[in-house]
């Protein structure tokens, strides 16, 4: 929802480093409301089953991809 869209929003305004973590049924998907650009995070960490494309344009990046 848009509220807890900000609230992200303005915590990666005020934090050094930028993690985004979520699971394969997040990654990849297109949502209403947006909080940050993926070239605004310093590491992506998802599961085995994240969508690849969305993981190696993450690393094209330079942003750091962890999969647990």
């Amino acid at each position: 929802d848009i509220e807890t869209s900000r609230l992200k929003q303005v915590m990666v305004e005020n934090s050094n480093t930028h993690i985004l973590l979520a699971d394969s049924t997040k990654v990849g998907n297109v949502c209403f409301a947006r909080f940050a650009g993926l070239e605004e995070m310093d590491a992506v960490i998802s599961d085995k089953d994240a969508d690849r494309e969305f993981l190696a344009e993450a690393k094209k990046m330079g942003v750091e991809v962890k999969l647990v």
